[in-house]
């Protein structure tokens, strides 16, 4: 089964200073790291968000240079940190035919509604697993564990750029195995 991969990075301003730089680290070795054949898109958000292409496009050495190049910009701009908004857009477009969608959720985790973002996770678990990634120091550890448990995925804390790539093969390598969590 071809996998599609939607990176949600947070860009609130939180993320100021390492973590955001962390963040933009971890994506890029997930950018580089992924299989052939695969799809993927990006979608950073604060109070707002942006989804790098309007929806999942071939894994190749042109979009990757394209997400590699707008990757390395991002930074801790966008104002608070709103969830919930980029993953419903993301749980509108159903996955490509064929595809299983995996998520990847990069963040400090400080929302102010974590209940109601689990609760979408979950609700939308059937066709998306998603694998969540508390960047820097003191991330929400309630988001972190809670949307990857809903979400039948992956949890991963990330404090400083020392084990990045062994975390980025450990997750891409927990993806062709069976869910982390069974509820």
């Amino acid at each position: 089964m071809v996998n599609e991969f939607v990176f949600v990075i947070d860009r609130s301003g939180s993320m100021y200073g390492d973590r955001i730089a962390l963040a933009r680290e971890t994506l890029q070795l997930f950018l580089h790291s992924l299989p052939d054949g695969s799809l993927f898109n990006v979608v950073s958000f604060g109070s707002k968000y942006e989804m790098l292409f309007d929806r999942s496009v071939e894994y190749n050495d042109e979009n990757m240079n394209k997400a590699i190049l707008e990757v390395a910009d991002f930074d801790a701009n966008m104002g608070g940190t709103e969830i919930l908004a980029p993953l419903t857009k993301v749980y509108e477009e159903k996955p490509a035919k064929g595809c299983r969608r995996q998520i990847f959720l990069l963040t400090d985790g400080a929302v102010w509604d974590a209940s109601s973002v689990i609760a979408a996770v979950r609700a939308n678990q059937a066709l998306n697993t998603v694998h969540s990634f508390g960047i820097g120091d003191g991330a929400s550890r309630a988001l972190v564990v809670g949307t990857a448990k809903a979400g039948k995925g992956s949890m991963f804390f990330v404090a400083d750029s020392g084990d990045l790539e062994s975390v980025v093969v450990e997750a891409l390598d927990k993806i062709s195995k069976p869910p982390a969590y069974i509820e």
